[in-house]
């Protein structure tokens, strides 16, 4: 009983949706003098990983214990091109012109032509931790932890010379081997100290020290223009080199109280110092406060036990906390720049200096602080549960981009702590089980939040942020759409066709609606039949009160080979022929209105069915438990937007939210069976 440990590994490989048809294969082999392409070309997208998990645990004496963790993960990943990207296999097809012969159905490229192209992402990370706790009298506890999550990741793309997509000079071979170490370190130091002050009220004080640190280097080598054969960036005619380093630190010093009366009511006080590399010189450090009371009053002798709320729990919290500036947005910075110089008479490459940003001495973290308040209730005997929350959040000293005047010298930006902005909304949850027979069983959850955000404050003197038919307006909400309106349309002479004199659009620009969802609302159900035998269950997930910017359609309709139903088709809805008209004429000033879209949903994320073998099925493979289940993800969607998927970003991970060019989420049916042991 002194140690305890756990093993555990997992090996993966996964094909994605795209593949080469025998007629690409074909051509391939055609095009290359007979000679078959290579295997890879049939694996265009595919995840192959290795996982390795493990947990000791030991305890040398009742008072003293230690934990450590160990995970390893090894995958090479070979992704597809993707998004905004000439040489994708999506734009191709969205761009071809739907003819028989084979060029004309592709818009750019044909699918084999992209699939010898090698995108492979390889990666390798360690996460490991170590904690003791030790317990050297009944009312003190000690505790140390210290971790490290390292990453090796290697992004690899590579085109052989004579091969791939013929887009610029790609087609003369190119490799691009871009490496990187990303380090996350963490310590923490603590103590806890409880008492009991008297009969009825307890005391628990926690103090502790926080080290955290990041660590990102990078080398990126990019070659050009490759030998036949040849592979590798020493052997390219054209050879460039990068680096990149980020480090950021953070010490964290904290005290908490909480005082415990009757085990009802609790009441917790808290106070966290925070200094960071990424703050300016006169800001060095930070302090965040926090508050937070609960009181459990069903508890109390005077609550009316008639009530349908069985069990009642009140709270409220206000608290701080900080986003961290970037690692060098608060310093005055350099970069390394060529200059050509004469030497005598011949000009010569020099190394040099150039100033890039000013930096802010002055620079802190944004500071946002929030209170909630809420209740916890169980009703009609805990046969169902409720959960509601209320939040009002306000960010200060937001760090705003702002636009530095020329006459500083250069033309750049830099960061300040000069916006505002306010979110407020509420979440509630209701969840029940209930056996409706002695067979049948019932269980749902049900959970709704609301959000409204605003813009507060930009700073004196700085007007609103423009990017694209994203803006940041005060007054207004963050990240949202603006255009100029289109007012109205008809057709006047009844010939089926929209043209722009038969288009009214708005002088200015206008609030067309917020890029993030105000409202969700999600439900998850199941059903148990036959004793437990079977369950049958799924997730409904409901976005609402927003708009998403249909990039695509404008980019079909608009940009490249005017080849959308809008501008092709007669009889096309005439409400997407005037918003291709009022998009492409510079007589309304190219206005994106139109294609910035409701893009309100309701999806079926998941639906499962699974089935409990009777134990005569185990045991007959000498096993003692054995479930069978089926799920299907991504399998229904209701939404009036009209692009491929209003959840689509081309952007990542950026808040500067448009569907452009990006393959949605796959339709999934998944068989599993589960044995015990």
């Amino acid at each position: 009983d002194q140690a305890q440990y756990y093993v555990s590994g997992d090996y993966s490989d996964d094909l994605g949706t795209y593949r080469l048809s025998g007629l690409e294969y074909a051509r391939l082999t055609t095009a290359s003098g007979g000679v078959a392409p290579d295997y890879s070309v049939y694996r265009p997208n595919e995840l192959k990983q290795t996982s390795l998990r493990s947990n000791l645990h030991v305890q040398p004496m009742t008072s003293l214990d230690f934990t450590g963790n160990l995970g390893i993960v090894q995958s090479r990943g070979r992704l597809p091109q993707n998004d905004n990207n000439v040489t994708g296999v999506l734009p191709s097809g969205l761009f071809g012109r739907g003819q028989a012969s084979s060029p004309a159905r592709w818009g750019f490229f044909l699918p084999g032509d992209v699939f010898q192209i090698l995108v492979q992402q390889d990666i390798s990370r360690i996460t490991g931790s170590f904690a003791s706790n030790w317990r050297p009298t009944t009312w003190f506890t000690a505790r140390g932890n210290v971790g490290l999550d390292y990453t090796g990741r290697t992004d690899v793309q590579f085109q052989l010379r004579g091969q791939g997509t013929n887009f610029s000079n790609f087609r003369q071979g190119r490799r691009s081997d871009n490496r990187f170490n990303i380090s996350h370190y963490t310590g923490d130091v603590g103590g806890t100290a409880s008492f009991s002050l008297t009969q009825t009220l307890n005391s628990k004080t926690s103090v502790g020290f926080q080290y955290l640190k990041d660590n990102f280097f990078g080398v990126l080598a990019n070659g050009q223009v490759l030998p036949p054969g040849g592979k590798t960036i020493s052997g390219a005619a054209l050879r460039t080199a990068t680096e990149q380093t980020t480090i950021a630190v953070t010490l964290g010093t904290y005290l908490e109280q909480t005082f415990a009366w009757r085990d009802r009511m609790f009441l917790t006080g808290g106070v966290r110092n925070d200094r960071n590399s990424a703050f300016g010189s006169k800001s060095r450090s930070v302090v965040y406060p926090k508050v937070q009371g609960s009181w459990v009053l069903s508890d109390e002798s005077f609550y009316p036990r008639s009530l349908p709320i069985s069990d009642l729990k009140l709270r409220f919290a206000y608290g701080a906390s900080g986003q961290q500036p970037g690692t060098t947005d608060a310093l005055l910075f350099y970069a390394a720049q060529t200059a050509t110089v004469l030497s005598g008479s011949a000009p010569s490459d020099q190394p040099g200096i150039d100033l890039t940003a000013f930096g802010n001495t002055s620079l802190k973290p944004e500071r946002s602080a929030e209170l909630e308040a809420g209740f916890d209730a169980g009703l009609f005997h805990d046969a169902a549960r409720l959960e509601f929350t209320y939040y009002s959040k306000k960010t200060h000293d937001a760090l705003i981009n702002r636009t530095l005047p020329p006459s500083q010298g250069i033309a750049t930006a830099r960061f300040e702590n000069i916006g505002s902005v306010q979110n407020r909304g509420l979440e509630a949850q209701l969840s029940f089980t209930k056996n409706v027979t002695s067979s049948v069983g019932v269980d749902a959850a049900l959970s709704f939040a609301r959000n409204s955000n605003k813009l507060l404050s930009l700073g004196a003197g700085v007007p609103p942020i423009v990017n694209g038919n994203v803006r940041f307006v005060p007054g207004y909400p963050v990240f949202g759409f603006w255009d100029r309106p289109i007012k109205s349309f008809k057709d006047a002479n009844g010939n089926g066709i929209i043209e722009p004199s038969e288009v009214v659009v708005g002088d200015t620009a206008e609030f067309l609606g917020s890029s993030i969802p105000k409202t969700t609302v999600t439900l998850n159900a199941g059903i148990t039949l036959f004793h437990n035998k079977i369950r049958i269950g799924g997730q409904l997930d409901y976005r609402g009160d927003w708009k998403a910017y249909n990039l695509t359609e404008r980019f079909r309709c608009v940009s490249i080979g005017f080849n959308c139903a809008a501008v092709n088709v007669p009889g096309a809805p005439l409400d997407q022929q005037a918003r291709a008209v009022a998009a492409g004429s510079s007589t309304f000033g190219f206005t994106q209105a139109g294609y910035i879209e409701n893009a309100n949903f309701l999806k079926l994320r998941e639906a499962n069915i699974t089935y409990y073998a009777p134990d005569a099925w185990a045991r007959a493979i000498r096993a003692t438990s054995m479930q069978i289940s089926v799920t299907g993800r991504n399998l229904l969607k209701s939404t009036n937007y009209t692009g491929i998927d209003p959840e689509l970003n081309g952007n990542g991970q950026s808040d500067f939210q448009d569907d452009f060019l990006t393959a949605p989420p796959i339709r999934t049916l998944a068989v599993r069976v589960s044995l015990g042991f």
